[in-house]
């Protein structure tokens, strides 16, 4: 008890001593600290940003849903009838060719076409594989895997150019590399960029030998889309023509060789393993840009 007096006295006596009034380098008695102009307002003590304009001091994040899916390899032609219903006109890519040429295709779509989509995927014989939730802060990457990599091995793919190019790389992972940042609109958008990349994934947290490991990465730009999201905005990813060549880019990101297992209710057979296709739907759940 004696020693909880004690400590209440130094509170007390501290509290005191802060309350004096300063005095300034010259002696005379400075103004204190907790006096303020008259004409003061409430909006005066809003945060500023670094352009001098105000603005609110929220964390600017974007919430993402990465969902993966697979269809049955002899269900591919079905996915031409969800392309029919989606459109291209507000994603930019690096090189549209290139793209096409690496057997990427991807479509833009609102919350209101979203689940026309899941039926039509449903129809395909489309099964759940995973999705991810991910928050990225305003200038934030991540990272997200693919494919599994676990030796080192020749991954073909068509370049910026639209040449054919081969990338030595291994073990590791091809993954989404995934970057948001404030669009450069008037709304409040955000403006998305992915990207194929290989990394290793390290979880080394020395910064020195972490940033060693990124040498190693190989970015697939020509593979490459950005779109300015807001919330309801999805991104349909899916192969342009199947190919299940495990050393080619396309083959790695959208090919399954070994197959999943699938059940159709109205064949009445039980599941079946079957060589698939793996198709993304990447959506924007939120944003507070």
């Amino acid at each position: 008890m004696v020693r909880v007096i004690h400590i209440a006295v130094l509170i007390v006596f501290f509290i005191l001593l802060g309350s004096c009034t300063p005095r300034s380098d010259f002696g005379e008695l400075s103004r204190a600290d907790n006096t303020f102009p008259n004409d003061i307002k409430i909006g005066d003590l809003a945060p500023v940003y670094p352009d001098g304009s105000p603005g609110n001091n929220l964390l600017k994040a974007i919430s993402i849903d990465f969902h993966v899916l697979e269809i049955p390899e002899e269900n591919f032609s079905k996915l031409d009838e969800i392309r029919r219903t989606l459109n291209i006109r507000p994603i930019k890519f690096n090189n549209y060719l290139a793209f096409s040429a690496n057997s990427f295709s991807a479509y833009y779509g609102r919350n209101q076409t979203r689940s026309t989509v899941y039926d039509l995927l449903q129809i395909a014989g489309a099964k759940h594989v995973t999705n991810q939730a991910i928050i990225l802060i305003d200038g934030e990457t991540t990272d997200i895997p693919i494919q599994q990599l676990p030796q080192m091995q020749v991954v073909y793919f068509s370049n910026l150019s639209g040449d054919k190019e081969a990338a030595r790389v291994g073990p590791g992972y091809i993954t989404m590399h995934i970057s948001v940042k404030k669009a450069d609109t008037l709304d409040d958008a955000a403006s998305v960029a992915m990207f194929p990349l290989f990394t290793r994934m390290s979880a080394n947290t020395i910064s020195q030998y972490a940033q060693l490991e990124k040498l190693h990465d190989f970015p697939f730009y020509s593979a490459a889309l950005q779109l300015n999201m807001i919330p309801g905005d999805f991104i349909f990813l899916a192969p342009e023509s199947h190919i299940d060549d495990q050393t080619t880019l396309s083959g790695l990101f959208f090919s399954n060789p070994q197959g999943s297992m699938f059940f159709d209710p109205q064949d009445k057979k039980p599941p079946e393993r079957k060589p698939s296709v793996r198709i993304y739907v990447i959506t924007c759940l939120g944003l507070n840009f």
